[in-house]
């Protein structure tokens, strides 16, 4: 059950400082979202976008178009506190070959226990749904008009991490009530998401959500295993202009 949960959070955090592992920089013009925009509003065409994936899922089913917009303005305006901006922060890379927005996230370093004890995980998970709107506007700025893109790229990084942080059952129990609740809004998300810097309990453990979600990919901490599969991924950025998420 853990495993399972664990992964399919993938989708829904998006965070990251632009290092791939300690020896290795793949990018240099990451950019860091979640900053606060208070007074600004999404545009309709992003309205419209959020809106064919929130309709079907289970927290917004039953929202109006309307009442997601107004839900959604005031999600994007809000400002998380400077602790969980800082620790939990996610960027966005640029465009792979297929114009799908690029995301990357120091997911090992992340101290999740630390905001159930604390008890600032509502607030941290206020702090991911808003990562959601902030995808969902980079992935709608690469549409064209004849070409929809509905997914994007995440990259997930596992330096660092600690099972400790799902050996505390009111961790996990947070983590469960948020799968429940928001988890299958950011499936039709996901193009591919890769794992790397994985140790061996890691990738074992990945190996239910090899069998659940196909779109996953994992790799060991050698960074040649890493240039070879996100190189050609991020090389993109080198001719297409990133496009912030950000107004």
């Amino acid at each position: 059950m853990v495993a399972k949960l664990f992964f399919m959070l993938a989708a829904l955090v998006s965070s990251c400082h632009c290092v791939i592992n300690s020896t290795s920089k793949i990018s240099t013009v990451g950019q860091e979202l979640g900053q606060h925009v208070k007074g600004k509003e999404l545009s309709m065409e992003v309205h419209n976008k959020i809106y064919s994936y929130t309709k079907n899922a289970k927290a917004f089913k039953n929202f109006t178009f309307e009442e997601t917009v107004t839900f959604m303005n005031d999600l994007y305006s809000w400002e998380a506190p400077p602790d969980i901006r800082d620790n939990f922060v996610y960027s966005f890379w640029g465009y792979d070959f297929e114009r799908r927005p690029v995301y990357y996230q120091e997911v090992g370093k992340q101290n999740f226990r630390r905001t159930v004890e604390e008890g600032t995980f509502p607030i941290l998970e206020r702090h991911f749904l808003q990562s959601f709107v902030h995808i969902v506007k980079s992935v709608q700025e690469a549409d064209l008009p004849d070409d929809e893109i509905r997914n994007g790229i995440f990259i997930w990084d596992m330096e660092g991490f600690s099972m400790r942080q799902f050996s505390h059952l009111p961790t996990v129990a947070a983590l469960v009530g948020m799968a429940k609740r928001y988890g299958d809004l950011p499936l039709d998300l996901v193009g591919n998401a890769y794992l790397i810097n994985a140790n061996y309990t890691l990738y074992h453990l990945g190996l239910e959500a090899i069998i659940t979600l196909n779109h996953w990919r994992f790799m060991g901490d050698h960074s040649s295993s890493v240039k070879k599969y996100l190189i050609p991924i991020l090389a993109i950025r080198e001719t297409i202009p990133v496009v912030s998420t950000q107004p």
